[in-house]
């Protein structure tokens, strides 16, 4: 069974012209065009050629008829589904332009006079998009907006004549975003989480000592008891985002392996899946600690030992930072009651970080905070390496802990 991808398939739609009646009928040459792409969607919209294409036509159909609405929205399609396949490869910087650029066209396409064709196609992609967004603000903005659109198309003739497996298909997304269980956790489940304290709760006691047997001891035994535990949690509870992040991080040491016993092509789809399963779990929990913090570890320990080009290396470091800073503001309330080793990882994940993104001031000053907080701690012997520039890569490469509290 396929486990998580980083995108679901975006823009449901497979109808043919006849629908578009009365109010809702374009003229002839959008018409046409939307026939057209409606084709190429279905050809396959995780072929980058066929993407690149269906960005092609739109543009060439808005060179001509720059009001056109459904060549907007096809435009903005086709964004959106470009990004998708950056995100996969790791191309976070253009990937994002073509996520915020696609998002704002639809954004400009939201309002009480689109016809049902344009309000169809932008419930579509913002009910499978909204929940990648990191802002809780922006992902709320993008839920709200998907469910307004699908409940302003019901009774309309125009989604009377989708085809029933497109209305069923868009109806879960619809249902799972209007659903209890996409609303933030309750303040008490979130102290738990968040204390880090030893609460029985804690999925991570469950997982992470058969984790570091299988990835530091090479103990594939215990390594496969890890990741049974994720797939079982998930199939008990598919919003369970600590399993998914824990299992994400497994595909990626997994892929590893695989790439060191020659397999370049099945390692590159477990590191593609394995960061998918993370993201998806950062942007569904963005404010809980044990999903940031294992985000966090394995995207630090990838740029360090994973060869990738130097925007792909930035946009892992930068989540990695983002995921560690954010986890340092959620714990100021309660920080100066974690234990030394607790906040001594964190401390040292921090300056970790942006010294590899080479921000020596803001790296020296975390170093200078593990070294103050417990001199002889193992953290602070290895931030002594880095201040005074005697690093060793092979201590850091086989760390158990690496930022991870």
């Amino acid at each position: 069974m396929k486990l998580i991808a980083l995108f679901v398939t975006f823009c449901l739609v497979s109808i043919c012209s006849i629908v578009f009646q009365e109010k809702d009928t374009p003229d002839d040459a959008d018409l046409k065009f939307d026939s057209k792409m409606l084709l190429l969607e279905k050809s396959g919209n995780s072929d980058p050629d066929l993407l690149a294409k269906m960005a092609s036509e739109a543009d060439m159909l808005l060179s001509d008829k720059p009001d056109s609405k459904i060549g907007q929205g096809w435009k903005a399609t086709a964004l959106v589904l470009q990004s998708s396949k950056l995100f996969q490869k790791g191309d976070w910087q253009n990937g994002l332009k073509k996520w915020n650029g696609g998002l704002k066209i639809l954004a400009e396409l939201d309002n009480e006079e689109a016809t049902a064709a344009v309000k169809l196609r932008i419930a579509s992609i913002y009910l499978n998009s909204w929940m990648y967004e990191q802002s809780p603000e922006r992902k709320e903005e993008l839920r709200a907006r998907g469910i307004v659109n699908y409940e302003n198309l019901q009774g309309t003739e125009y989604w009377d004549a989708l085809p029933d497996p497109v209305k069923t298909a868009l109806k879960a997304k619809f249902d799972f975003a209007n659903s209890k269980e996409t609303k933030a956790p309750e303040t008490k489940k979130k102290a738990k989480a968040t204390s880090g304290t030893a609460t029985s709760d804690r999925f991570d006691f469950e997982v992470r000592e058969d984790f570091f047997e299988g990835i530091f001891n090479e103990d594939e035994e215990a390594f496969a008891r890890a990741m049974t535990k994720c797939e079982q949690a998930l199939a008990k509870n598919p919003n369970n985002w600590e399993a998914l992040v824990w299992l994400g991080s497994g595909f990626v040491y997994r892929s590893g392996q695989t790439q060191e016993a020659g397999n370049e092509e099945l390692a590159t789809n477990e590191l593609t899946e394995g960061l998918a399963m993370m993201h998806q779990a950062c942007a569904m929990a963005p404010d809980d600690v044990s999903v940031l913090i294992p985000r966090a570890a394995t995207l630090v320990q990838i740029g360090r030992t994973v060869p990738l080009s130097k925007s792909e290396r930035l946009a892992i470091l930068n989540l990695a930072v983002y995921d560690y800073e954010k986890t340092y503001e959620l714990q100021q309330a309660y920080f100066d009651s974690l234990s030394s080793h607790a906040k001594g990882e964190l401390l040292f994940g921090l300056g970790d970080g942006w010294h590899q993104l080479n921000n020596k001031t803001k790296s020296k000053g975390y170093f200078e905070q593990v070294v103050s907080l417990s001199p002889e701690s193992e953290q602070a012997k290895l931030a002594k390496m880095f201040l005074t520039g005697k690093i060793d890569k092979s201590v850091l490469a086989n760390r158990n802990c690496a930022g991870c509290h």
